[in-house]
């Protein structure tokens, strides 16, 4: 059970007031459920409340690919049990799970509205807000849309070197051709945006992969396209 993380840093925080206390070490860090909610709290990084909010996306995800496979299924009240104590939904666990047959073949997109700092709030800005959802979901039918020229990544963690034919499919499709690196495996496949929606959905549609907004991609493209085993089951 339980789902894999990488760290780029190590996470230290103690709260003593609230009893938490997260410390997980850099680098590929296995999480059972409590501290999967551990590290989804975690504020210490750059962003903040921002980052805070791609780890909820990222545990979340991964937890739902995993329940799509029916392998996991035993173990996911373990798992999920902890996490759904902390949801706003008058749904019980128990229910959810009886909806896990048809989960097989979904494949589920995450995105957080793009939102201005104002004091301790985060606002969104209803014009923003409006452009943002256009791109993350499509725009209105009968509407022609230019392929967009984006600077593209592929980090090929198949370990069957999947990332060069995938770069030339793009390719042939009209899209910019992403620069192929071959990486660690990679559990889970996913295209990754900041603020190029528009193109990131091209790709994930063109690949059929889910589509994830990111705070920050850490890398100097527009679009990353991460390739997994996931690919290979």
């Amino acid at each position: 059970g339980g789902v894999d993380v990488y760290l780029p840093a190590p996470m230290d925080y103690d709260d003593n007031a609230a009893n938490l206390h997260i410390h997980f070490p850099k680098g590929r860090v296995h999480l059972n459920g409590e501290d999967a909610v551990k590290y989804m709290r975690f504020r210490g990084w750059v962003g903040s409340d921002l980052s805070r909010l791609d780890r909820i996306k990222e545990v979340l995800l991964k937890a739902a690919r995993k329940a799509a496979s029916p392998e996991y299924w035993p173990r996911l009240p373990g798992l999920l049990g902890t996490i759904w104590d902390r949801l706003e939904t008058d749904l019980p666990l128990e229910q959810a799970l009886v909806f896990l047959p048809y989960l097989k073949g979904l494949r589920l997109h995450a995105a957080t509205l793009p939102v201005v700092e104002e004091g301790p709030y985060l606002v969104v800005r209803p014009e923003e807000r409006a452009r943002f959802l256009r791109a993350f979901f499509g725009v209105g039918a009968g509407e022609a849309v230019p392929l967009p020229r984006t600077r593209a990544l592929l980090y090929d963690g198949t370990g069957a070197g999947l990332g060069e034919a995938f770069a030339e499919g793009f390719a042939r499709l009209g899209l910019s051709r992403p620069e192929v690196r071959v990486v660690r495996p990679q559990a889970t496949s996913e295209v990754r945006v900041d603020e190029a929606v528009l193109a990131g959905r091209f790709y994930a549609e063109a690949a059929g992969l889910p589509l994830v907004t990111r705070f920050r991609l850490f890398a100097d493209a527009d679009v990353v396209i991460v390739l997994g085993r996931d690919l290979l089951e």
